[in-house]
């Protein structure tokens, strides 16, 4: 029984439901799912976290896929990812549990991609945070990584961050988790790690492992290859790109594609795949 739960994309402003099943044991991402895209990625293609035997029964906490027990209950990474069309492609979706897409200002959209069992050398661009990818943030109780943000979400994560995530801010205690390209122009040149968000969080004082508390999402395996449908297309009409999900039952995965051209991300080289499309 292969547990494909790696990318969950959820799209903002369109609700489109793929037509496999649900993985089986991840958290809970309490609190309503507003206009947006929900994807959970199928099996990244190159390795970071190792995975446990068949055997071993042990499953990431937020997306349910199979991991080391030294890799599936870490603290959640939430980042706030650039989407502009100078900011593309964008590196860290083929290591995401989860990524969220949704409409921003400026008629751009944003992206939320959400690490745990899965290590990523090269994520970004990074970009300001907003109320609701502050308030999705914490739902999971993890780490809010951003650059700075407008004044109404800077004044709530000032007054609310607390108890609810480590807030890795660039603008403030959370610069050195960031690092600037010299490939692209500011403000679309900020990128970070794994790693250094990890470094960075716990030395702000966040807790090394997911709060069980917050409840796991339930999960089920794939089915079975002769139960599955045989084709899919789903589009997202965005003001500056058209989202695109073809399945592929085989792979039991929604391959990618923005404006009708398949997504690579820069960070592996590899078409990103999502198995879950909500």
């Amino acid at each position: 029984m292969a547990m494909h739960r790696r990318l969950l994309l959820v799209l903002i402003v369109s609700l489109a439901v793929g037509c496999s099943p649900i993985p089986s044991t991840s958290p809970s991402l309490t609190g309503s799912l507003a206009p947006t895209t929900v994807e959970s990625q199928a099996p990244a293609p190159t390795g970071v976290a190792p995975s446990p035997s068949p055997r071993s029964s042990v499953w990431a906490d937020v997306d349910g896929q199979p991991s080391s027990q030294a890799y599936a209950h870490r603290l959640p990474l939430v980042v706030s990812i650039d989407d502009s069309r100078v900011a593309r492609p964008q590196s860290g979706f083929n290591a995401a549990s989860i990524v969220w897409q949704a409409p921003a200002d400026g008629y751009e959209s944003r992206y939320l991609l959400v690490f745990q069992e899965k290590d990523a050398k090269e994520i970004g661009p990074v970009r300001s945070g907003r109320m609701y990818l502050a308030s999705w943030a914490a739902e999971l109780g993890g780490v809010f990584a951003h650059y700075g943000g407008d004044a109404l979400t800077r004044a709530w994560i000032g007054t609310n961050a607390a108890g609810l995530f480590t807030n890795v801010d660039g603008l403030g205690a959370g610069n050195p988790a960031f690092h600037r390209v010299g490939t692209r122009e500011a403000p679309h040149n900020a990128y970070t790690s794994t790693a250094e968000l990890w470094r960075v969080a716990a030395r702000l004082g966040a807790a090394a492992t997911f709060d069980p508390s917050l409840g796991v999402r339930p999960f089920r395996d794939d089915s079975p290859i002769g139960n599955r449908g045989a084709s899919q297309q789903i589009l997202v009409p965005y003001n500056t790109v058209r989202v695109g999900y073809a399945y592929d039952p085989t792979t039991n995965a929604y391959l990618r594609s923005l404006d009708a051209k398949p997504q690579i991300d820069p960070g592996d080289g590899m078409r990103v795949r999502a198995s879950t499309v909500v």
